[in-house]
């Protein structure tokens, strides 16, 4: 039987598509820099949202949720996935326009299994397995093969 979560990065990489394409069109209207000033007040409010949720109901949310030393303080790499996000919101509108949304999303994957298995190993404390680098491989072959020109 399919695990449920399995359908979260399913969802995640269709909205991934959506997210630059119509950041993209944003863009040829308002330009890149608004579109993504517009793009991360939303998220702001949505991460308020989430952040007024938790604060009035905490257990109802997933215990991902929950701090796991409450009272800790913060430590300056926790705002590098905000700086990743910012890129990500800026840099995938552009290669979307300059190399359409398949090549894009082609490379963007590749490059995330690669690091993805890199980070497992070294990061994570997951061996690095024939079949995980296998996978990796045929990714970067199949992509290789298509962009080419």
């Amino acid at each position: 039987m399919m695990s449920p979560m399995l359908l979260v990065p399913i969802a995640l990489g269709i909205v991934a598509v959506i997210q630059g394409s119509l950041n993209r069109r944003a863009a040829v209207h308002l330009g890149l820099p608004l579109t993504v000033v517009l793009t991360h007040a939303v998220a702001l409010l949505c991460a308020c949202g989430l952040w007024l949720w938790f604060r009035s109901s905490p257990t109802s949310l997933p215990s991902v949720f929950q701090p796991s030393q409450p009272g800790t303080r913060v430590e300056w790499w926790y705002v590098v996935p905000g700086v990743v996000g910012f890129l990500f919101v800026c840099g995938m509108p552009l290669s979307f326009s300059r190399l359409g949304v398949f090549q894009s999303l082609l490379l963007l994957i590749a490059a995330q299994l690669c690091i993805g298995l890199l980070w497992d190993q070294v990061v994570e404390g997951r061996p690095i397995t024939g079949l995980r680098v296998l996978g990796a491989l045929l990714t970067v072959v199949g992509a290789t093969l298509v962009l080419r020109r």
